[in-house]
């Protein structure tokens, strides 16, 4: 009976601030429990779990899971049972973006703070699903390309609370992410890139000392 918001990536990629959105994205959904990722190195486990329980304190902290390492095939039921997926930053979602896009679960970036490859976007550009040239999106449905803490928070539950909103946004990315997946333009550029790259001898060592 839970709203599950899931944080997919590597526990490094959490920058402190990001602890205050999943505070405020408990708080303002009861129902809601976040679950994320437990690191291949314990330690970064056990440091990024003592900074949340302080940010988060002791009523909210209990609805925050750390799940085990998953295989592929987990990940994905995983992706497909979450109702939201909240990207980190400053590096946001790029293989796990792709992947959560195939079971058309939503994910809520927050752009000016994902300075680094903004491949989320992207991807939404790609499928039609951002405001602008050659958009698809409805003018009803919420943009899921976020630009402040406050619009990330409300958004995701907007999302997470709403079963009949959360179902269209499925529908909409479901009926579009062929066009991230089938792109035989994205493997000719990648062969040409290769090509170049290895069509030169490689260029030898440099010493800067």
């Amino acid at each position: 009976g839970a709203n599950l918001y899931l944080v997919p990536q590597t526990l490094y990629k959490l920058h402190p601030d990001f602890d205050q959105l999943l505070r405020g994205v408990l708080e303002a959904d009861p129902a809601g429990v976040v679950a994320m990722p437990a690191a291949q190195i314990d330690g970064w486990t056990a440091a990024a779990t003592a900074r949340l329980t302080s940010a988060l304190g002791p009523t909210l902290r209990p609805r925050l899971f750390l799940v085990r390492r998953l295989s592929f095939d987990e990940f994905t039921h995983l992706a497909r049972l979450a109702h939201v997926v909240l990207d980190p930053f400053p590096v946001g979602g790029g293989r796990s973006s792709f992947e959560v896009f195939s079971v058309a679960t939503p994910v809520i970036m927050l752009f000016p703070r994902t300075s680094i490859l903004q491949l989320t976007r992207g991807m939404y550009a790609a499928m039609g699903l951002e405001d602008g040239e050659g958009s698809t999106w409805g003018d009803d449905l919420p943009s899921l390309v976020t630009h402040s803490p406050s619009e990330f928070v409300a958004t995701a539950v907007a999302v997470g609370t709403n079963a009949t909103l959360r179902a269209r946004l499925n529908g909409a990315i479901a009926e579009s992410n062929h066009r991230i997946y089938d792109r035989e333009d994205v493997v000719e550029e990648w062969s040409e890139f290769i090509y170049y790259a290895t069509a030169a001898p490689r260029p030898a060592a440099h010493r800067w000392w």
